[in-house]
């Protein structure tokens, strides 16, 4: 990133994570019968999308370095 701003670039995107708790594949993978692991209105697994959150925030702070 520190390359792209010193050859002269005004504006970057740089994307984070889609809930990844809302994945089939990963749906799949984890698959279990505790509905306390999946968000009632969604039916994706909480901790996944905790998890996505959770790097997007890191993300965030690290873009805001620059």
């Amino acid at each position: 990133m520190q390359e792209l701003i010193e050859i002269g670039a005004m504006t970057s995107l740089v994307p984070g994570n889609f809930p990844t708790g809302c994945s089939p594949a990963l749906l799949t993978k984890f698959q279990g019968s505790n509905k306390n692991k999946y968000d009632p209105l969604t039916g994706c697994l909480t901790w996944l999308n905790h998890f996505s959150e959770h790097h997007n925030q890191l993300l965030q702070k690290q873009l805001k370095k620059f």
